[in-house]
C-alpha cells in the first residue's frame, strides 16, 4: 500500500505544472459538480417522492369520500363514474373500489384486479415494483363501507432523471471549456514565469554563472521569489568567491608548508653539518694539539744544542709556524665550544685595570718595535672589583688588540674603558691602521673571513679572533660594533654586563712569598681531602708557615674530627667519598662550636650553581682546584680578618724554572710556585710518577663496565694530583674524560681513552727525565736568579783574559730566555763570542745583569 502511493506520488511529481493546475481545476470542478448532482438527485428524488405519497394520499382520500354515497346506494355505476374522473390523470395505472372485501368499481375496466386480502390494506401507502398504492377507506357517518385502493406509475420521475443527466453532461462541457481557457491563463500569469526561472537557473547550474540574474517579470510572489533567487546568487556569488580565495590560500598554504617543511629539514641538515664540521674541528683540533706540543718542545731542545746560524734561523721559522698553528687551533677549539654552546663564564672577583694593564703590557713590545704608541685610557671612577670572567674578557682585548697592532704601521693604538651603567662597561679600541671600505664592515665578525681578502695574504691570520670575540661579548650580555675608514683608522667598540663588587681581589701578578697571611699565633686548621697527594701539598705549604694541619679522609672524618680540637679553620674538599663536604659542612654547622668556624670550600667546578650550594651548605668561601694558593691565603685572610703577611720574609730568591720557553705537559714554573719550592715539587712528581704507572687501568675497566661512579671517584683524585702537580695537559684530558663520565656517554669515553692513556704516559715520561740528576746535558734544571747572576760574573772573568767556558757559554745562553732577557741580547751575545769580540761580550753581560737586577723575575707562562 505504501510503495503504490509512493510511486503514485512519483507519478505525479513527474508532470509539469501546466497539466498539474490543468488537473487540479477540472478534478476540483468535476468534482463540485458531481457532489453538487448528486446531493440534487437525492433531494429532488426525495422531494418528488414525498409530493407523490401526498398527492396520491390526497387523491384516494377524496375518491373515498366522494365514493360514500355510491356504496352507501350500492350504485356500482355511480362508483366506476366517480372513478373515471382519473381518466386525465396519466400517471394514474388503476382505481378499484371494494364493499365487503368484493371489487366493488375499477378504473379502468381492463386493470388487473388482484386478489382481495387484507395485507393490501395494512399500509396507507406502500411503494413496490415501481408503484405507488395508497387506500383510504371509505367512510359514510363514521362507518366504514369499504376502501379505495389507488396505483399510480413511477414514469414522471424517469423523465426527470433524464433532465438531470441532459443539464449534467452540459455542465461538465463547460467546466472542460473553463479548465481550458484557466490553463492557458494560468501558463501566462503562472507557469511560463515559473519556467523561465527553470530554465535560467538550470543555465546557471550547468555553465556555473553566478553572475546571471532572472527578470522580474511581476510583483507577486513569483516576482518576490525571482528576488529571492537573484538574492541567494548574489550570496553564492560572494560565497564562490570566498570558497575560490580560501582554496587558492588553502593551496599557497600548503605550497608555504611544504616550502618550510623542505627549508627545516634542510636547515636541520645544515645544523646538522654544521654540528658535525664543529665536532670534527674541534677533535682535529684536539688530536693536532698533543703532537703539535711536542713539536714544539722538541724544536726548542734542538735550538739549544750547537746549530749553525742557517740551521738556527731554519728552527725558529719552523717553531714560529707550529706556534700559529698551534694558536690557531686553540681558536677553533673555541669556536667550536661557541657554536655548541659549552663555553661556561666563570663568576670571580677581578679587577678590569689589572686586565686591561696585562693585556697593554703584552702588546708593549710589539707595538714599540714598529713604532706604535699605545695609550691607555680608563675611567676614574671605574670600581675596583667585578664579578665575571676575568679570563674571557682578556681573550677578547688580547684579539681586538692583536688585530690592532698587527694592522697599525705607525701612530696610536688607543684602549679605553667607560662605565656607561652600574653594571656595564664599554670597551673601546681605536688604532690608525689601514681601516676597512664601509662595504666590508659587515663581514669582520664572519667565520674564517676577512674584510680583505688581500690582508690575509699580507698580514696572514684567519678572521677567527673577531668571530670569538663576538660570540664572547654576546655571552657576556652585551654587543659589539665597529667604525672604520679606509687609510684612517678602526675603532672597535663592545660592552659587557658586569656586577661590581666589594670581594676581596686577587692580583695577578701577586708574589706568594711577599703577600701572604699572617696572624700572631699558628692556626689550627681542619683539611677534608680524599686524595693523599693533594692533603700533603696542603700540609707542606701551611705547615711551613708554622700552622698545625689534621687531615680528615672524608667528610665523615672530618665531621668525627671536628669537636676534638679547637679549629680556627676548615679546608673542605667537596667531592669525597662516604660523606661528601657539602653534608659533612652541614653536620658541623650542626655541633656546639661548629657554628662560626669559617669553612672554605675546595672544588674544582666554578659554575655558580655549585658556587651557590656551597653557600648553602653553610660554607663561607669557595677556591676552585687547582689551587691557586694567592687565592687560597686571600681568602683565609679575609675569613679570619687578618691583613698582615704571613711570612715575615721576602723572598727575593724564588726558584726560577730553566728550560724551553714551553714544556710540554708540564708547566713546571707554576709548580713549583705552587709547591713553594722546587725540590718538594721534584720529590712529588716522582711520587706521583712512582704510584700511577697503572692508574688507566682501572679507568678502562670502569668504561668496559660502564661503572661510571667509580670511574668518576678514580678520575677526581686523579684529576685533582694532576692540577697540583701544573701537568697542564694530562689534567685537560682527565677533565675531558670526567665530563664523558658525568654524561654517562661511553662512545665518547671510549674514544677519548687513547688520548689520555698517550697524554699520561707521555707525562710520566717527561716526569722520569726531569727527576733525572742534573747535568750539563740535561736541559731541564732548576735556578735561581741569584745562580744566574754568579754565573754572568764567571763568564765576565774569563771574558777579561779572552777565554771561554763554552759549556757554561751555552748553559748561559739557554737559560736566558726564560729569565725575560731580550732576544735582541741574547744574539748579541752569541754573534759577539762568535766573533771571538770579548769586549763586546762583556759589555753585553753587563747589560744583562743590569737588567736582571732591576727587573723582578716573571714566572714563566
Amino acid at each position: 500500500m505504501t510503495r503504490q502511493i509512493s510511486q503514485k506520488f512519483s507519478l505525479w511529481n513527474t508532470i509539469s505544472i501546466d497539466n498539474k493546475i490543468q488537473y487540479s481545476i477540472f478534478s476540483f470542478a468535476f468534482m463540485v459538480l458531481l457532489i453538487t448532482t448528486i446531493t440534487m438527485s437525492l433531494s429532488t428524488n426525495s422531494h418528488f417522492h414525498d409530493s407523490s405519497q401526498r398527492q396520491i394520499t390526497v387523491l384516494a382520500e377524496a375518491l373515498a369520500g366522494n365514493s360514500g354515497a355510491a356504496l352507501t346506494f350500492n350504485d356500482a355505476n355511480a362508483g366506476l363514474t366517480i372513478l373515471s374522473a382519473l381518466n386525465n390523470n396519466p400517471y394514474i395505472v388503476s382505481a378499484i373500489l371494494y364493499k365487503d372485501k368484493q371489487v366493488f368499481a375499477q378504473f379502468p375496466a381492463s386493470a388487473k384486479t388482484p386478489l382481495f386480502s387484507d395485507t393490501i390494506f395494512d399500509e396507507k401507502i406502500r411503494f413496490d415494483e415501481g408503484f405507488y398504492y395508497s387506500v383510504a377507506p371509505v367512510m359514510v357517518n363514521g362507518n366504514q363501507l369499504g376502501w379505495l385502493r389507488l396505483q399510480t406509475q413511477f414514469d414522471a420521475w424517469q423523465l426527470i432523471w433524464q433532465q438531470f443527466i441532459i443539464t449534467f453532461s452540459g455542465l461538465l462541457a463547460a467546466i472542460v471549456l473553463l479548465t481550458l481557457f484557466m490553463s492557458y491563463w494560468s501558463k501566462k500569469q503562472i507557469t511560463r514565469p515559473l519556467l523561465a526561472l527553470s530554465k535560467w537557473a538550470t543555465s546557471v547550474y550547468q555553465h556555473k554563472d553566478f553572475s546571471a540574474r532572472a527578470t522580474k517579470q511581476s510583483d507577486d510572489e513569483i516576482g518576490q521569489l525571482t528576488d529571492s533567487l537573484n538574492a541567494m546568487l548574489s550570496e553564492l556569488s560572494k560565497q564562490e568567491s570566498i570558497i575560490s580565495l580560501n582554496q587558492s590560500l588553502e593551496e599557497e598554504i600548503t605550497e608555504r608548508k611544504k616550502t618550510e617543511h623542505a627549508l627545516i629539514a634542510m636547515c636541520d641538515k645544515a645544523e646538522q653539518a654544521n654540528r658535525s664540521k664543529g665536532n670534527f674541528l674541534a677533535n682535529m683540533s684536539h688530536e693536532i694539539r698533543t703532537p703539535m706540543n711536542a713539536i714544539i718542545g722538541f724544536i726548542d731542545i734542538v735550538l739549544e744544542g750547537d746549530l749553525n746560524d742557517k740551521h738556527r734561523k731554519h728552527l725558529r721559522t719552523v717553531r714560529n709556524s707550529a706556534k700559529d698553528l698551534h694558536n690557531l687551533l686553540n681558536d677553533i677549539l673555541d669556536v667550536a665550544k661557541l657554536e655548541e654552546g659549552k663555553v661556561e663564564l666563570e663568576q670571580a672577583p677581578f679587577s678590569v685595570k689589572n686586565v686591561v694593564d696585562h693585556v697593554v703590557r703584552t702588546f708593549e713590545m710589539a707595538a714599540k718595535h714598529k713604532g706604535v704608541q699605545l695609550i691607555q685610557r680608563i675611567t676614574p671612577s671605574l670600581p675596583q672589583g667585578f664579578l665575571g670572567d676575568s679570563l674571557r674578557l682578556k681573550q677578547v682585548l688580547m684579539n681586538l688588540m692583536g688585530n690592532s697592532v698587527k694592522f697599525t704601521d705607525s701612530g696610536s693604538i688607543t684602549i679605553a674603558v667607560e662605565q656607561l651603567e652600574a653594571d656595564k662597561l664599554q670597551f673601546i679600541i681605536r688604532d690608525t691602521g689601514i681601516g676597512i671600505a664601509k662595504d666590508k664592515l659587515g663581514n669582520v665578525f664572519d667565520n674564517f673571513n676577512q674584510a680583505d681578502t688581500s690582508i690575509s695574504r699580507k698580514y696572514g691570520g684567519t678572521g677567527l679572533g673577531t668571530t670569538i670575540s663576538k660570540s664572547l661579548v654576546e655571552l657576556m650580555g652585551g654587543e659589539i660594533w665597529l667604525e672604520s675608514d679606509i687609510g684612517v683608522g678602526s675603532t672597535f667598540y663592545f660592552t659587557i654586563c658586569i656586577t661590581p663588587t666589594d670581594e676581596m681581589l686577587i692580583d695577578e701578578h701577586f708574589s706568594i712569598d711577599t703577600t701572604l697571611l699572617k696572624t700572631q699565633k699558628s692556626l689550627q686548621i681542619l683539611v677534608a681531602e680524599d686524595v693523599e697527594q693533594n692533603a700533603e701539598l696542603l700540609r707542606i705549604r701551611l705547615e711551613a708557615l708554622g700552622h698545625h694541619i689534621t687531615w680528615a679522609v672524608n667528610g665523615l672524618k672530618a665531621v668525627e674530627a671536628f669537636p676534638s680540637e679547637a679549629f680556627d679553620i676548615v679546608l673542605m674538599d667537596i667531592q669525597m667519598p662516604i660523606m661528601d663536604g657539602l653534608q659533612a659542612s652541614k653536620e658541623i654547622r650542626k655541633l656546639p662550636n661548629g657554628k662560626s668556624t669559617p669553612i672554605i670550600a675546595l672544588t674544582a667546578s666554578v659554575l655558580h650553581e655549585d658556587r651557590k650550594a656551597c653557600f648553602d651548605a653553610g660554607m663561607d668561601g669557595f677556591v676552585s682546584k687547582p689551587i691557586d694558593f694567592n687565592e687560597l691565603f686571600t681568602e683565609m685572610a679575609k675569613l679570619l680578618n687578618s691583613s698582615f703577611p704571613l711570612s715575615d720574609s721576602e723572598n727575593d730568591n724564588v726558584p726560577t724554572f730553566i728550560g724551553p720557553v714551553e714544556i710540554p705537559y708540564i708547566d713546571m714554573q707554576r709548580g713549583i710556585n705552587t709547591w713553594g719550592s722546587d725540590q718538594v715539587y721534584i720529590a712529588n712528581l716522582k711520587q706521583f710518577a712512582q704510584r700511577h704507572q697503572v692508574s688507566m687501568l682501572p679507568i678502562k675497566t670502569a668504561i668496559n663496565t660502564r661503572d661510571f661512579e667509580q670511574g668518576l671517584s678514580l678520575l677526581h683524585a686523579l684529576k685533582g694530583t694532576a692540577g697540583n702537580l701544573a701537568l697542564t695537559e694530562l689534567y685537560g684530558e682527565l677533565q675531558m674524560m670526567n665530563d664523558h663520565f658525568k654524561c654517562h656517554n661511553i662512545e665518547a669515553a671510549e674514544a677519548h681513552i687513547a688520548i689520555l692513556t698517550q697524554t699520561f704516559e707521555r707525562s710520566l715520561t717527561l716526569i722520569e727525565e726531569l727527576i733525572q740528576p742534573s747535568s750539563d746535558s740535561n736541559i731541564y734544571s732548576i735556578i735561581t736568579k741569584q745562580e744566574v747572576l754568579e754565573q754572568i760574573k764567571h763568564l765576565q772573568a774569563l771574558f777579561e783574559h779572552c777565554q771561554l767556558d763554552d759549556t757554561l757559554f751555552k748553559k748561559l745562553l739557554h737559560q736566558l730566555p726564560s729569565l725575560k732577557t731580550p732576544d735582541e741580547l741574547t744574539t748579541k751575545l752569541g754573534c759577539a763570542i762568535e766573533d771571538f769580540d770579548f769586549d763586546m761580550a762583556t759589555i753585553t753581560l753587563t747589560d744583562i745583569e743590569i737588567l736582571l737586577n732591576k727587573e723582578p723575575v716573571n714566572e714563566v707562562s
